[in-house]
């Protein structure tokens, strides 16, 4: 079961998300390689659908991990009841929060986690060539930082984006429209390497 959640702000406004509608079936992939999902505590798990596709929570993930267990279980494809109602409230409060972490390791986890989805999604010969696409467009998100920070995740950032879609037209990958030109007219790795560390020396960039 999937509900609504609020998230309440430092200034005190409260955000309203709605449940989403992930659909039935297959459909819930695409809704999932569309960004679709919930908070930790705004999705309810039948303890049985858990045991029965040996789920568990993977504690190497230290950021993101909320999206990687509800994508995780959500791809099973078993059913999801949508609750139209907020569950529960997150309140921001001053000072660090336990699940901060650097532009660096999140965007590791990013990576980390779109992998486990590509896997998931073909365990279950559901891995079609726009869904491909879909999935490789996901992955240009974290590129930026992953070049300036991470050189070996980078390279296996555009690797996999290669494998999955060696024909996707990266301006309908980007959503920096003058960076999607320039990766079209130079190749990914060299646009993206190039504006980042532009973007770098002009500090713009900092891993956190």
């Amino acid at each position: 079961v999937v509900s609504g959640w609020e998230i309440q702000h430092l200034d005190g406004l409260i955000e309203v998300r709605d449940a989403p509608d992930l659909g039935v079936g297959t459909q819930i992939i695409d809704a999932i390689l569309a960004g679709k999902g919930v908070f930790t505590s705004a999705a309810l798990y039948r303890r049985e659908y858990l045991s029965k596709y040996d789920l568990r929570w993977d504690v190497s993930i230290v950021k993101l991990d909320d999206w990687d267990w509800f994508s995780q279980a959500a791809l099973c494809l078993g059913k999801i009841e949508r609750f139209d109602k907020c569950s529960y409230r997150q309140i921001a409060h001053d000072g660090p929060r336990l699940t901060d972490a650097s532009m660096l390791v999140n965007a590791i986890n990013h990576h980390r986690i779109l992998t486990r989805v590509g896997e998931r999604i073909a365990s279950k010969n559901e891995l079609t060539v726009a869904r491909k696409e879909q999935l490789a467009r996901y992955y240009h998100k974290e590129l930026q930082v992953l070049s300036i920070y991470s050189k070996s995740h980078f390279l296996q950032g555009i690797k996999r984006i290669n494998a999955l879609a060696p024909e996707l037209d990266p301006r309908t990958a980007i959503k920096n429209r003058h960076l999607g030109i320039l990766a079209k007219c130079i190749g990914t790795r060299q646009a993206v390497e190039l504006y980042a560390g532009v973007k770098k020396i002009r500090g713009r960039f900092s891993p956190g």
